[in-house]
């Protein structure tokens, strides 16, 4: 027969209490587990247990980063009806939103079925109506040296764009600028001495058309003009001379020629345009004993 001693005894009593409190606590652990199931749900408290609460403030003090791992997907979709779909403050130095699509979709898409794709603005004053015309992007600029819409092409490509499809002079244009005061409604400007402004058109357009009204000014230059239709010639011992014309000649077509070396009794007695050839004939009221030149020049 076994014998024990009293400290054996005392130890297996305490290890059967031990078990004993064990199980109790499990047991009421799972039965707080239960309550916890059954009682209705705590509300979750907007930027404390790290969820994004609808209809409350969002406080973080470092980025939140949704990313949709399925091609063709949009990563976040935002709908309200008659008010912002998103609204964004920025109180530092940093981006606002950043959005980026390292596949061949949009980074950021906006669309209004009947108010502003997207308005963006700097700045505490706001601009005409944000949010309520009709423009795919509305931006806005406080700063006297800034701009509503920056647009840079750092490769080479074209800065800002557009593109309509209208008909005739009165047509809406591509691109408009529109100045409330007296400064240029679009300024051109080119550093690396390239062309500030061009104007390009197909046959029977018009590359760069000016119009006055109320008495205004509809073409001013400052500096030297160049005109491709326009040279210089030479007249050697004859009375005529023929140049022809770059782009040809329209049946409007009016030819001017000054004589441009000083010659006694001589003179330009006509300069005739021919619309057939492309060509202008100049003569002179005699052939110069010596080489003269003579300006040409055509208008229309």
């Amino acid at each position: 027969m076994t014998s024990t001693s009293p400290q054996d005894e005392h130890a297996s009593a305490a290890g059967g209490r031990s078990r004993r409190l064990l199980l109790a606590g499990a047991a009421g652990a799972l039965g707080l587990l239960a309550g916890e199931a059954i009682a209705p749900a705590t509300a979750a408290q907007a930027g404390t247990d790290g969820d994004v609460v609808l209809g409350g403030l969002n406080n973080a003090s470092s980025t939140t980063t949704i990313q949709t791992i399925t091609s063709g997907q949009d990563t976040v979709a935002l709908a309200a009806a008659d008010a912002r779909t998103l609204s964004v403050v920025n109180e530092g130095l940093s981006q606002t939103v950043f959005a980026a699509n390292s596949g061949d979709g949009a980074a950021l898409y906006g669309f209004s079925a009947g108010g502003e794709g997207l308005y963006g603005q700097s700045g505490i004053t706001s601009g005409t109506r944000p949010g309520q015309t009709r423009n795919g992007v509305h931006g806005v600029s406080d700063s006297p040296t800034d701009s509503g819409v920056w647009g840079e092409a750092v490769g080479g490509g074209v800065g800002v764009a557009g593109a309509t499809s209208t008909f005739g002079v009165n047509g809406n244009p591509a691109v408009t600028g529109v100045n409330l005061g007296s400064g240029p409604g679009v300024k051109g400007e080119s550093r690396g001495g390239g062309t500030a402004v061009q104007g390009l058109t197909g046959s029977g357009g018009i590359g760069v058309l000016a119009q006055a009204s109320g008495g205004g000014t509809a073409l001013e230059v400052s500096g030297p003009a160049l005109f491709s239709r326009s040279g210089m010639v030479t007249i050697t011992a004859q009375q005529t001379v023929t140049v022809s014309v770059p782009g040809g000649l329209s049946s409007s077509a009016l030819a001017l020629a000054l004589l441009q070396t000083p010659v006694a009794n001589l003179w330009v007695r006509a300069a005739e345009p021919n619309q057939v050839t492309g060509e202008i004939t100049i003569y002179l009221n005699r052939a110069p004993a010596r080489s003269v030149s003579v300006a040409w020049f055509v208008v229309n």
